[in-house]
């Protein structure tokens, strides 16, 4: 991966980047855990969280590649095949290309985990000469998406793709359109399904030690529940994720979760050395 310029700032600190993690992996384990047939509550899933530490880790150097637009008139300024824009200076996303209603401030550091923050590009547009491209956001509602500046972001382009078929209750990944793995997964119940949409990963969290319930990696996904507007004191995110505990009970293959979608292990561990933060996710 290319290593890009960022900068620093004093609100960026370990510290609040930490409580942020456990803030995340706390909610996504009782959400788990309150699925599992167990009789643990919320409480006990963050208390169990508490003794875990979660570090981010980025993907492996070829998941990733920059794209570069050649200085060429006004209207060729769209970089094509761009599909990620890596945040390089603090940012904020609006409603309309040449400005309007601010969506959301953005940072280059990622709030769970302390990697880059990146985005899924969804449109790109030259406006007065300047390029404006149009990123999903982790925020409700499910499809939020703004604009921003391409002055402050890096455009990337990724050869990896996720799908998710929740009635064959699998997980894809496709390499420059050609399906390369597919896991079995445990999606969400009838009561609580696990939103279609297209989405993106928001960031890679490893979990050292292993977490009970959650296993090895956390994912979360720019997708949150409809049916929970809160849970385990977090938005009702939605993640991919481990297996582990009493989420062993679960079958893969069935729908038995809130929402997040679980699959192996050795699954989700191959996609996090793989798939970079800020690709497409298409849940169907």
């Amino acid at each position: 991966m290319t290593t890009f310029p960022t900068t620093s700032h004093p609100a960026q600190r370990a510290r609040p980047a930490k409580r942020a993690r456990f803030a995340l992996t706390a909610a996504i384990a009782a959400m788990a855990v309150a699925t599992a047939g167990s009789t643990a509550t919320a409480t006990a899933a963050t208390t169990a969280t508490a003794t875990i530490a979660t570090t981010a880790t980025a993907a492996t150097t070829s998941a990733v590649a920059p794209v570069v637009a050649a200085d060429r008139p006004e209207a060729d300024r769209i970089v094509r095949g761009a599909d990620i824009a890596r945040v390089l200076f603090y940012t904020r996303a609006t409603a309309r290309p040449a400005g309007g209603r601010v969506l959301a401030a953005l940072a280059p550091t990622a709030p769970h985990g302390g990697g880059p923050t990146q985005l899924r590009v969804v449109a790109q547009r030259v406006i007065r000469g300047a390029l404006r491209v149009r990123v999903l956001l982790p925020q409700r509602p499910n499809g939020a998406a703004g604009w921003i500046s391409g002055d402050d972001v890096a455009l990337l382009q990724t050869p990896y793709r996720v799908w998710i078929d929740r009635a064959k209750r699998t997980v894809a990944v496709t390499f420059r359109g050609r399906r390369v793995k597919r896991f079995a997964a445990v999606v969400g119940r009838s009561q609580s399904p696990t939103p279609a949409g297209q989405f993106a990963i928001s960031e890679l969290l490893a979990q050292r030690p292993s977490h009970p319930l959650l296993g090895g990696w956390v994912i979360p996904l720019t997708a949150f529940s409809g049916t929970y507007l809160e849970f385990g004191g977090g938005p009702g995110r939605i993640a991919i994720h481990g297996r582990a505990g009493a989420l062993l009970g679960d079958p893969l293959g069935s729908a038995a979760s809130h929402g997040c979608i679980r699959i192996a292990n050795e699954a989700i561990a191959w996609i996090a050395h793989r798939v970079p933060s800020g690709a497409a996710v298409t849940i169907r």
